[in-house]
């Protein structure tokens, strides 16, 4: 991909999180096969209906400058794809698929948060008020569902240990 301006690169930017947005609507309409954590299934299934809007809105500001919504596929984001999805429908035990399962969400988020973070500050040198308001909307409402994973991990963490560590007399 060639680049040649700013707010090209600020498009980039929206039509990766758009993508990765997409990709994870796939996953996450696949992988709640046998989540033993109820807080874990709640928050996957707020997760899933988060996701659309977060598209809606990322759709509406490619829209407001004309620019294409159907971006080029990340590899970065199919990658990530691939391999949880690969370890989730590997796992035997529950409580090792729900470890597996909120480590992939948080690692999602993060990558989310941390793209947002760009194209907010991109938008913000290119003083496009109304698309920074709408990132800096999204990356709050992130930010707030990955605190919650947080401290659904440490729970689901003591789970898996619980389940993979062998007894010792």
């Amino acid at each position: 991909m060639y680049v040649f301006s700013l707010k090209e690169l600020y498009l980039h930017d929206l039509r990766e999180l758009l993508d990765f947005e997409r990709q994870k609507a796939l996953f996450l309409c696949d992988a709640p096969g046998s989540i033993s954590l109820d807080r874990l299934l709640s928050a996957m299934q707020a997760c899933s209906k988060q996701t659309p809007a977060y598209s809606e809105r990322l759709e509406a500001i490619l829209c407001r400058h004309g620019a294409s919504r159907h971006p080029a596929m990340q590899r970065a984001s199919m990658t990530v794809l691939t391999v949880a999805e690969q370890g989730l429908f590997s796992m035997g035990d529950p409580e090792l698929y729900d470890a597996v399962l909120v480590t992939f969400l948080r690692r999602t988020t993060h990558h989310e948060l941390a793209a947002c973070r760009c194209a907010m500050a991109r938008a913000e040198t290119l003083m496009l008020g109304l698309d920074r308001h709408s990132l800096l909307d999204i990356f709050t409402e992130k930010t707030a569902a990955d605190a919650e994973l947080e401290s659904i991990e440490a729970e689901v963490n003591q789970l898996a240990l619980m389940v993979s560590t062998p007894a010792y007399v």
